[in-house]
């Protein structure tokens, strides 16, 4: 509350004026950084959708234009925090293989190339039809297991980077640990 005085000639004080200050609340901003920086996003959504709500009465009681840029600045960062914290996994976190890619497809073209110089070197000259050989069964193998790979690759756990559907009953062989 701010009162204006005036002081008379003959020196009594009277209130000539009275008007209410907005009390300016603090911002939960650096709290919800804090709750980000800790790994406790739903809190700190909470805590965005709480000031959210805030800065809506806030805005409905702003006096001048100058505290209604700060009331929408302060929404729009909210906002932008919002979007961020419901974002879900970014890709580059997440481990896709897309064996029908280009990137795949050159790889593995690479590979077999591989493959084959080392059948080559193996074997040494005049053996070229036993690396035909194998390089088509290895063609074969890869054309009849791709359904059975895939099917697994959507298995693999990624923070460990096993198939996680694999039991130990000992049909799939033992786990290798590496």
């Amino acid at each position: 509350m701010i009162r204006s005085f005036l002081v008379n000639a003959d020196g009594s004080v009277s209130v000539c004026k009275e008007e209410a200050v907005a009390q300016t609340r603090q911002s939960k901003l650096p709290e919800i950084i804090e709750l980000l920086k800790a790994g406790k996003p739903a809190e700190a959504s909470r805590l965005v959708s709480i000031e959210l709500a805030k800065g809506a009465i806030d805005t409905r009681e702003c006096k001048s234009e100058t505290e209604l840029r700060a009331c929408e600045q302060q929404r729009k960062v909210l906002c932008a925090l919002s979007e961020f914290i419901c974002k879900p996994e970014a890709p580059a976190e997440r481990d896709v293989l897309n064996v029908d890619g280009p990137k795949f497809q050159w790889f593995l073209g690479e590979a077999v190339m591989m493959f084959k110089r080392a059948a080559e070197e193996a074997l040494g000259k005049g053996r070229e039809d036993v690396v035909d050989k194998i390089m088509k069964d290895i063609e074969d193998r890869l054309e009849a297991g791709m359904p059975e790979l895939r099917r697994r690759m959507e298995t693999i756990d990624l923070s460990t980077g096993t198939d996680a559907s694999k039991n130990d009953d000992g049909e799939n062989g033992p786990e290798r640990s590496e």
